[in-house]
């Protein structure tokens, strides 16, 4: 067979571009430290780099979701032991209040410093999270759960009860009045001063200052107490009483007062929009199938019946203070203390009260608390995994650059010796041979 000059030149040609390629691939692995640069260059590669690389995606996106659920349950912790230790001075200040040898001048300013430790509270329970989402509304994050000042905003509020709600209270007597110190039975509304509006019971209506308020004098009749919010139940009644649903008007809030979107089923009389009580449950995904709740509802740690004690038990001693120093001035008779509840009992009984929602905040820290355990296991352990996915990834597509260096030097080494040899095998021209 016959070898032309074309077909050697085609050869070396076609050789010289395979090491040409080669040197280009080798050159292209050391600048980019990559095997490949397009999915065409190896398909098996480029598929196991593409699933190592969404799972790092995946896995630097979780770890993101951590960082910011463990922002909102820190600020969250903080705040609940904030709250737990406004309630623990709140109970030293009733223990000293409970002393019998105290006058009611040191108990008003006990009262006084309740007050103080309340508005604290208040702070507490209106904390945000990044300069505005509020931590315990819910997914109502742009509402703050109390009310830090006046408002006239109108709701229609429903409440639900059982006659386990019905409480025994001691009643004081008054001098101006028909009225006698005694024992009587109430269901305590969320808020005072209400309107007459009623709905879900039978009610007759009036002010707690009325001689008969806190004495129904037939069984089955039911006294609601608009300016105190209270329902008092006759004594025969309350063995017999059956779950019930009510509905009531309260047309302005003060300051400190616990924003009812939050905590009841209730319309905005004035908007007309209607809310349902909080369950929300804010998940933060930190994981294939696997979610953590980051947030404590503000019922669940600042309750009605919280606020509602504090008040009451302020109003009792400002109104006890009241009536001794017009008795010391001699603008009422001596007869006028007669009936007057003991306050020291009444901050013995807040002690108790205390206690049991110290109890509900510790197992509500406590539960706060396993979630930041477990999401600080649930953080480790992606770490890890983003570790060894990139260690697996870069096994993949990665290359040794020292490796890569050897083999280009030994490739251009190649196509240098190739470019000699072509040189050589490439026959003379006419031209050669004149010379």
């Amino acid at each position: 067979m016959r070898i032309t000059n074309n077909m050697i030149m085609n050869n070396t040609l076609l050789g010289l571009n395979k090491n040409m390629k080669r040197l280009d691939t080798l050159y292209s692995q050391m600048t980019t430290l990559k095997k490949i640069q397009r999915p065409s260059d190896d398909p098996i590669i480029a598929g196991r780099a593409l699933k190592f690389r969404t799972r790092i995606a995946e896995t630097q996106q979780f770890q993101s979701n951590i960082k910011q659920a463990k922002s909102w349950m820190g600020g969250s912790e903080q705040a609940i032991k904030n709250i737990e230790s406004i309630l623990g001075s709140m109970r030293d200040s009733c223990v000293q209040g409970s002393n019998d040898t105290l006058g009611i001048d040191e108990q008003k300013k006990i009262a006084d410093q309740l007050m103080e430790l309340k508005k604290q509270l208040i702070n507490e329970g209106n904390v945000s999270y990044d300069g505005g989402r509020y931590l315990f509304s819910g997914f109502r994050t742009d509402t703050k759960l109390v009310f830090d000042k006046t408002t006239d905003k109108k709701f229609e509020i429903t409440q639900s009860f059982t006659k386990e709600d019905i409480e025994e209270i001691e009643i004081a007597g008054k001098h101006t009045q028909d009225k006698k110190p005694g024992i009587a039975y109430r269901i305590r509304l969320a808020y005072d001063n209400l309107k007459d509006n009623v709905s879900g019971l039978t009610v007759t209506t009036m002010d707690s200052n009325s001689n008969d308020a806190y004495y129904p004098t037939n069984s089955g009749t039911v006294h609601y107490l608009r300016d105190t919010g209270e329902l008092i139940f006759h004594e025969e009644d309350i063995d017999t009483i059956a779950d019930f649903t009510i509905s009531y008007e309260k047309h302005s809030f003060k300051g400190g007062d616990l924003n009812p979107v939050h905590y009841f089923e209730c319309e905005d009389l004035d908007g007309g929009e209607k809310y349902v009580p909080s369950t929300e449950k804010i998940q933060y995904e930190v994981g294939i199938n696997n979610k953590i709740e980051v947030n404590i509802l503000g019922k669940d740690i600042l309750t009605t019946d919280l606020m509602r004690d504090i008040d009451e038990l302020s109003r009792l001693v400002d109104e006890i203070y009241s009536i001794e120093e017009d008795v010391k001035k001699g603008n009422k008779p001596e007869d006028e203390r007669m009936g007057l509840l003991d306050v020291s009992r009444r901050f013995n009984s807040l002690i108790g009260k205390l206690d049991k929602h110290l109890s509900q905040i510790s197992t509500e820290k406590s539960g706060l608390g396993n979630r930041m355990k477990r999401l600080e296991l649930v953080s480790n352990r992606l770490a890890a995994d983003e570790l060894n996915f990139k260690e697996l990834n870069n096994d993949n597509e990665g290359v040794d650059l020292e490796e890569v260096y050897t083999e280009f030097s030994m490739q251009q080494i190649i196509y240098n010796s190739a470019l000699n040899a072509t040189a050589k095998v490439i026959q003379p021209t006419l031209l050669d041979f004149i010379r």
